[in-house]
């Protein structure tokens, strides 16, 4: 309704309207010239309101609009019937807005000589129906909004609540949450203390292993030592066969140092299979005790850095699980002060409301029943 802001704030001042409406009797010029006429005012009302009300009422009566000229403020109907009374009548009356109010002149004039009706009770008896239903249809626009009122302000107490009602549960899931940080900090504590009580043997296994890969190397020397040896035998056996070769070329000349170089040849032979056999013997040896030498100091090394970076994790993990009980805690802060905001003001201030919200419907109920 369009007046309700001014009828809420204003009804609680006008509670003792009178239930029926103070009618006064005046002259008043009109288009048939100067006439006696009833006026009253309609209190918070808007005059096309009021119009409709006035123009239905009449309908219902069967009465019939009267064309007027446009610059015309008056309204006319005929056979306009009023209580206790068989003649039909002309009605001429005028609506004004009059501040928050508006103001209803009304002529009664017999249809048949267009005469004054001078039947006060008869066109008080009117003018009163017309206040009843206007008064009604006040009331019971104001009730459809002061019902949306109150639902509005039950509906703002009952997201307050599920507000409420989340703070708690973003509470007690806040607390879930720092305490399996608190366990996650002390698994990180203990897991680093076994990391750390491993960082020694670690460091020794190293030591062990470099010591076991200057062994490995030390083995390849001598394993360098033989080939070496291997390779003096070949070049001496070399230049045997060269002397022989020259030998034979006057094999009657040299007979006898034929005979010994190949003696020396033979024995060269042997030699050197010897020399070889070991030889291979010891480089693969040596060549696994060094591979194996060297990968067992790179697992080593590999473990001592895994466990580094393991304490590094560990300490990454017990820095992240603090920094989330920092904002975990935060946010029970301030979910309690807004648990606390609301149940100290914000809970008893929407309660408040509804209750003054439900008065006033109950006012507007009991005033509205004075015009039933």
């Amino acid at each position: 309704m369009k007046f309700w802001s001014s009828f809420i704030f204003t009804f609680y001042l006008q509670s003792l309207l009178a239930q029926n409406p103070e009618i006064t009797e005046e002259k008043r010029l009109l288009s048939l010239g100067e006439k006696t006429c009833y006026k009253m005012q309609i209190p918070q009302q808007a005059l096309p309101s009021v119009e409709k009300i006035v123009r239905k009422y009449l309908k219902n009566q069967s009465a019939e609009s009267v064309k007027v000229p446009k610059a015309s403020n008056e309204i006319i109907f005929k056979s306009v019937f009023l209580n206790e009374i068989n003649t039909p009548h002309l009605l001429y009356f005028i609506l004004e807005q009059q501040g928050s109010n508006v103001g209803w002149t009304v002529i009664f004039l017999n249809e048949k000589d267009s005469t004054n009706q001078e039947n006060k009770a008869s066109i008080q008896s009117f003018m009163q129906n017309i206040y009843k239903l206007s008064m009604i249809a006040l009331y019971e626009d104001s009730i459809i909004m002061q019902s949306k009122a109150l639902t509005e302000a039950e509906t703002k107490l009952k997201n307050l609540s599920k507000d409420a009602q989340k703070n708690d549960k973003n509470t007690i899931k806040a607390k879930r949450d720092i305490a399996d940080s608190e366990k996650e900090i002390e698994k990180s504590q203990k897991n680093i203390k076994q990391i750390t009580a491993q960082l020694e043997g670690l460091t020794a296994a190293i030591g062990k292993a470099e010591s076991n890969l200057k062994t490995a190397e030390s083995e390849i020397g001598k394993v360098n030592q033989l080939e070496k040896t291997l390779k003096d035998i070949l070049k001496r056996d070399k230049e045997m066969n060269k002397r022989l070769n020259e030998l034979e070329k006057d094999p009657a000349a040299n007979v006898n140092l034929i005979v010994a170089q190949k003696q020396d040849l033979m024995l060269s032979a042997e030699m050197i299979k010897n020399h070889k056999q070991e030889f291979l013997a010891e480089e693969k040896i040596g060549k696994d005790n060094l591979k194996s030498a060297e990968k067992i100091l790179d697992k080593a090394k590999d473990n001592l850095n895994r466990a580094g970076k393991m304490i590094k994790t560990e300490n990454k993990n017990i820095q992240k699980a603090k920094d989330n009980i920092v904002d975990k805690t935060k946010e029970i802060d301030d979910s309690e002060i807004e648990a606390n905001r609301f149940h100290t003001k914000e809970k008893l201030k929407a309660e408040e409301e509804i209750n003054k919200e439900k008065l006033r419907l109950e006012l507007l109920k009991d005033k509205l029943s004075l015009y039933r």
